[in-house]
């Protein structure tokens, strides 16, 4: 028995010894993985972070480039209106009246900065310089700008003088020690150009709501104009005189290469706002990832809860979700008819406007002066602009009912009908022979129509040339419609679509809606659309419709 006992503790000793060696080596292979899978999660980890502070940074350059724009759209408003009043003195105005408008308005817009007006002669000679506290607040008066500004400018004032509107200009060193931003108009009295007044606000009023935006202070942001011209909340940097010696100290002037950079086109000029992280080194990742980790187990346990609480309150939720539902049915059906009604409906009071101010004009036309005339023609463009809007929100609101029957449809024909309203003999149309397909007859011709009218209202060559073609692809027709226009920038290719969202807004009229009508359209015929840039500098729209929608 002895020897059967010892035998059997020298059998049994490997087995157990190989149990072990199998479990640590599981142990290490469970703990390799381990770490694999943590050192993946942690890479896309990283990777999303990176991505979002990305993010974070365009939004904020985009919320740069609206404050901006709202700036320099409420100082074009104050210059505006500075413009019909001297056009409605009928003469020449005084340094008196021009303070006096001005600083009334200034209350108004609540600038909290200074600005500058100086009248002008044809000949560039200062005829009187105010702001809203002085009468003479520097030499000028007298001295001809060919003396104290470049070339550049002389010759942009020439192209003032030729032209009816607002024309911006760079900013720069004022005498009266701020940085000035022009937006200027000629004055024209019995049909002769006298002169051109401009108004120069300081910048202050358009960058610190940018600076006042960043609450943590955590970019830096870079403004320039022209040929990389930059400029800053004190000083413009090209060169020319700087009559003071302040700094903006939130300017870091990084390297342009650090920079998220957009343009802004106001009044035929371009600037160009930059936007970086004031500390732009790479943070430790590996403690947020920690932390993040942590925080996925706490919210794991918390949504285990919640989701225990979810199931014993199913049934009331669920009846309350239904609820939910047919409201918010109730409230986009609604919502529809509501779109419909107030385009509808509101036609009429404008027609009733329309022709009383027509009556007016024809009773009394031979008793209102000028001014008056001219004060008829604005309220007649305004009428008709209103007009244009709630016609392309009536079309909007009927497109967006969907539901409409379908037919036969011949695109050539539907082509043709477009071509022959056409009467401009610059535009030129050339289409490929296009299929028959199954659609809403009058909602395909206006796809098309705007499409070409689109191509020729955003067109600056002497030639305009659009050209139609359509290729197979599966289920779906592609349709492309080709112009040598002037394109589409990158940040207006994913916004053109939205509603009310206008390209070059001071340059074309408009309502906001045509692409918009267009994309419901295609989306009704189960499509898409979209645009690209073309080698010609202008546009392709592309959308595709189903063959048996």
């Amino acid at each position: 028995m002895l020897s059967y006992s010892n035998e059997s503790t020298n059998i049994m000793a490997p087995k157990s010894t190989s149990i072990r060696s199998n479990i640590l080596v599981l142990v290490a292979v469970i703990s390799t993985l381990s770490i694999g899978a943590l050192y993946l999660v942690f890479t896309q980890f990283e990777q999303s972070r990176r991505e979002s502070r990305q993010t974070y940074l365009e939004q904020n350059l985009q919320k740069a480039v609206i404050e901006f724009e709202k700036g320099v759209d409420k100082y074009a408003v104050l210059v505006s209106g500075l413009r019909s009043h001297v056009l409605g003195l009928g003469k020449e105005p005084t340094a008196e009246q021009i303070q006096a408008y001005v600083a009334h308005h200034l209350e108004l817009i609540e600038y909290g900065n200074s600005i500058i007006i100086n009248y002008i002669n044809a000949d560039h000679i200062f005829i009187f310089t105010v702001s809203e506290r002085d009468l003479a607040p520097n030499d000028l008066i007298g001295v001809n700008l060919n003396d104290i500004r470049p070339q550049e400018t002389i010759m942009r004032m020439d192209l003032l003088l030729q032209s009816d509107g607002l024309l911006s200009f760079p900013p720069i060193n004022l005498y009266e020690g701020f940085v000035g931003f022009p937006i200027d108009f000629r004055l024209v009295l019995d049909d002769e150009v006298v002169g051109y007044m401009t108004p120069l606000i300081d910048i202050r009023n358009l960058l610190d709501p940018i600076i006042a935006s960043d609450i943590n202070e955590e970019f830096t942001y870079r403004f320039s104009f022209g040929d990389e011209v930059l400029f800053d909340r004190e000083q413009v940097y090209n060169g020319s005189k700087v009559h003071h010696n302040r700094k903006d100290h939130t300017n870091l002037h990084l390297p342009k290469e650090n920079y998220l950079i957009q343009a802004v086109d106001c009044y035929d000029l371009q600037f160009n706002i930059g936007i970086a992280y004031r500390d732009n080194t790479e943070p430790n990742s590996f403690l947020p990832f920690i932390r993040t980790i942590l925080a996925i187990i706490l919210v794991l346990l918390l949504v285990s809860l919640l989701l225990f609480y979810f199931f014993l309150q199913n049934r009331s939720i669920t009846k309350e979700l239904r609820a939910s539902n047919e409201e918010l049915s109730f409230m986009n059906s609604f919502l529809k008819k509501f779109i419909y009604a107030s385009s509808h409906d509101l036609q009429q009071p404008l027609v009733n406007i329309d022709n009383f101010q027509g009556l007016l004009k024809e009773k009394y036309g031979d008793k209102i002066d000028e001014t008056g005339h001219k004060y008829f023609n604005i309220i007649s463009n305004s009428i008709g602009h209103m007009q244009l809007i709630l016609r392309d929100l009536l079309i909007y609101s009927k497109i967006i009912k969907g539901g409409k029957q379908k037919e036969k449809i011949d695109l050539n024909q539907v082509v043709e009908d477009i071509i022959e309203t056409i009467t401009a003999a610059h535009v030129e149309i050339r289409c490929t022979p296009l299929p028959k397909t199954l659609g809403n007859k009058s909602e395909i011709h206006r796809l098309f129509q705007n499409l070409i009218s689109n191509a020729v209202k955003f067109n600056d060559k002497e030639k305009v040339r659009i050209q139609i073609s359509y290729q197979d692809i599966g289920p779906m027709l592609e349709v492309r419609v080709r112009d040598n226009g002037i394109g589409v920038s990158d940040e207006h290719i994913s916004i053109i679509f939205e509603e009310f969202q206008q390209v070059n807004k001071y340059k074309y009229e408009g309502t906001g809606l045509g692409l918009s009508i267009c994309k419901e359209i295609v989306r009704n015929h189960g499509g898409t659309i979209w645009v690209e840039r073309n080698e010609l500098g202008g546009a392709d729209f592309v959308f595709q419709l189903r063959k048996n929608d």
